[in-house]
C-alpha cells in the first residue's frame, strides 16, 4: 500500500477534504483509520497516515507551511486529522516547544510586494 498522496493539478483539490465519499477511498486505499491531511493551497493536498512517528508528522506540516508561503492561492498551513471521512482534529507535532508564530505582512506589505 502506498504511504502518502498528493492531489493536484485540480484547482479544487483542497475542497475534497470535505467530500467524505473521496476522503472513505483515501482510508481504504492508504489502510489506514486516521489520515493527516494538508490543504496548504487550492491546487494542492497531501495525505499520509494519521498515526505515525511525531518527527514524520512535523515534516509534512513543515511541506504545509512551506507550500502555504509560496504558492498562489493559499487557505491554510495547518494539517487536519480525518477520521471516517471527516476532519475530526487539527495535528500538532509534538516532542518540543512550538515555535513562535510569524509576524503577518501588513496590508500595504501584501499589496505592494
Amino acid at each position: 500500500r502506498q504511504r502518502q498522496m498528493c492531489i493536484r493539478d485540480s484547482f479544487y483539490a483542497a475542497e475534497k477534504i470535505l467530500d467524505e465519499a473521496f476522503m472513505h477511498r483515501m482510508h481504504a486505499q492508504l489502510g489506514q483509520e486516521m489520515l493527516a491531511v494538508a490543504i496548504p493551497v487550492k491546487s494542492r493536498m497531501f495525505i499520509t497516515a494519521g498515526a505515525q512517528a511525531p518527527e514524520n508528522l512535523a515534516r509534512l506540516i513543515a511541506l504545509a507551511e512551506g507550500v502555504f508561503e509560496k504558492e498562489p492561492h493559499p487557505i491554510t498551513p495547518k494539517v487536519f486529522g480525518v477520521m471516517n471521512g471527516k476532519v475530526s482534529a487539527v495535528v500538532q507535532a509534538t516532542g518540543g516547544p512550538s515555535p513562535a508564530p510569524k509576524k503577518k505582512k501588513g496590508f500595504w506589505a501584501r499589496l505592494f510586494s
